[in-house]
């Protein structure tokens, strides 16, 4: 099998998923008594305030990354719900209208209500979800980085666990489209050892890929905050950047810089000005721009 052949497999797959979903979704609404809709199980175990999330990401320092996202679109619907439909996630967003915002979720006081909960368990950039798929569940787990730049979340990324057919109770590492310098095998052999596949394993599991996918993202994004930053508008031009964020170049002035910082701690371990070695800027990447002016004079 080709990769064309595997991509389009995968397509089928999911376009089987969404109708499936759609369907359980038009099922639990049709067969609800009183006008409950009851959610599975599974959201109720992967995503749920039992789960201390904020614990689980990390050591408890605080942080200064922003959290605001660009302004929704306003709607244009008139009825007296519809701002309510636009604050419903767009991915589950079409599967409800005006008259079902109405009826009761099992634990919220209405489907608006859920989501929006669920979305702002997303604001913290990890998320589980259950996947049905030929009535097995599967686990997905979605990272979203946040664009500090444009303001928004970037695509997220994600992981799919499926159920172990030699063990009942574990979980497998299944698909996922991290990128390649991410190695998702160790993590998950470290946390899980394979076998203890836990909440609590496979969010510290998650966490892990995010924090690299984090660290890396973040180096890029200082590099591209530089580039548009108006201060340097005269001075810091031409940015070339690989995806890691590791061999960089840009024009400083009229002298052509170009780095190579290290993956673990974030510092330049090479430097060169017009091809020609300086140790000028050598020391972490965000001490950079008050270096500036050791080359630029």
């Amino acid at each position: 099998m080709n990769d064309l052949e595997a991509v389009q497999q995968d397509i089928v797959a999911l376009e089987r998923e969404i109708q499936n979903i759609k369907s359980q979704i038009a099922d639990a609404t049709s067969n609800a008594t009183k006008d409950e809709v009851i959610v599975p199980d599974v959201y109720r175990q992967f995503l749920s305030e039992n789960i201390n999330f904020s614990n689980l990401l990390g050591d408890g320092k605080r942080t200064n990354a922003p959290l605001n996202g660009s302004p929704t679109k306003p709607s244009t619907n008139t009825g007296p719900n519809s701002n309510l439909i636009q604050g419903i996630d767009s991915s589950v967003r079409s599967n409800f209208d005006v008259s079902s915002l109405q009826r009761e979720v099992a634990g919220f006081n209405s489907i608006t209500d859920f989501v929006q909960w669920e979305n702002s368990v997303r604001l913290i950039g990890i998320s589980l979800f259950p996947i049905n798929y030929d009535n097995v569940e599967f686990m997905g787990i979605r990272l979203e980085p946040f664009d500090e730049i444009n303001l928004k979340y970037d695509q997220p990324f994600y992981i799919i666990l499926k159920p172990s057919a030699k063990a009942p109770g574990i979980q497998e590492l299944y698909k996922h489209n991290l990128p390649k310098y991410i190695n998702i095998h160790q993590y998950w052999e470290f946390f899980t050892r394979g076998t203890d596949t836990s909440d609590v394993n496979v969010m510290k599991f998650a966490n892990a890929c995010y924090k690299h996918l984090l660290k890396v993202h973040c180096r890029v994004q200082f590099f591209q905050k530089l580039d548009k930053n108006s201060q340097y508008d005269n001075l810091y031009s031409l940015l070339q950047i690989d995806s890691m964020g590791l061999n960089v170049s840009f024009r400083l002035g009229a002298d052509i810089i170009k780095i190579k910082t290290d993956d673990s701690n974030d510092e330049i371990v090479e430097c060169s000005v017009n091809d020609v070695n300086n140790m000028s800027l050598l020391g972490s990447i965000y001490s950079l721009p008050n270096k500036f002016d050791l080359i630029h004079k």
